[in-house]
């Protein structure tokens, strides 16, 4: 970094600063890379674990709960495919978040990097075992013969969402994770339950009229269903490209307020 991209990455609380921290997306996108290579470093199938383990996951799931809740397996397991992949990249996200500047206090406190490179390098990472993760759906799709058409072409828009969502709730957990450390247990009881009680592993059409609250108004169920139902060859429904969009702007707000308010107090607080 030159002397004035290090002055900016020291001083956290303004916009520039995570425009900058955009720009080095050389650095971000390699070191995320890296660091789902690492994470299976010396093992024979390296980075391939990713969509082998999620294989073996959604195999045996799937043919379990197919017989439990009486589908066929050809159409509930590329279903729990589209959800489940779906559901791991929103959740390792909103897990990451809150230690993104705990877990990396010594080089934030010792260099000029700036914080928001290293949520970006987290989004980053968990977006592209995504892609790795992918693959395991695809495969599904050619064993069942799933005929593909035109709403595969709203896929980027829901990953995009997804994005998009992921910067500002990294921003914001790892923020106020930062200050109160409590938050991280909190997060942590709440992503739990909200697995089961998110249309994931059982189909929108087992709830009652009065249980729609999981389903229609359950943000994490809108966000799997940008993403999911391209999977499964149809559109979403327009309310969820509504409700996410609302939240979308919001939540992107909150962060531009949170950079400019509260973004120099990170460091302190590690």
């Amino acid at each position: 970094m030159n002397d004035e991209a290090k002055s900016t990455a020291l001083n956290p609380g303004n916009l520039h600063s995570f425009f900058d921290a955009c720009r080095f997306y050389d650095y971000w996108m390699f070191m995320g890379w890296a660091d789902v290579v690492r994470g299976y470093s010396r093992m024979k199938l390296g980075v391939l674990w990713v969509p082998a383990s999620q294989a073996i996951f959604i195999s045996v799931l799937g043919v379990l709960y197919a017989m439990i809740l009486n589908y066929s397996a050809e159409s509930y397991i590329p279903y729990l495919s589209g959800g489940i992949i779906t559901w791991n990249l929103i959740r390792s996200v909103i897990m990451e978040s809150g230690r993104c500047y705990i877990s990396n206090g010594r080089l934030l406190l010792n260099s000029a990097i700036s914080p928001y490179v290293l949520v970006l390098r987290m989004v980053w990472r968990n977006h592209l075992i995504f892609a790795l993760t992918l693959s395991v759906h695809l495969a599904i799709l050619l064993i069942f013969q799933i005929r593909w058409s035109w709403e595969i072409l709203l896929f980027p828009i829901g990953v995009a969402y997804i994005f998009l969502n992921s910067i500002w709730v990294g921003l914001t957990l790892a923020h106020f994770a930062t200050r109160y450390r409590d938050l991280l247990q909190l997060v942590s009881n709440i992503m739990q339950p909200m697995f089961f009680i998110t249309p994931i592993l059982w189909g929108h059409d087992k709830l009652a009229a009065k249980a729609v609250v999981f389903s229609e108004w359950n943000p994490f169920y809108n966000f799997i269903e940008l993403v999911r139902a391209p999977l499964l060859m149809t559109a979403p429904e327009p309310f969820s490209y509504m409700y996410i969009s609302v939240i979308t702007l919001v939540g992107l707000t909150f962060a531009v307020w949170l950079i400019r308010h509260s973004g120099r107090s990170v460091v302190f607080w590690l």
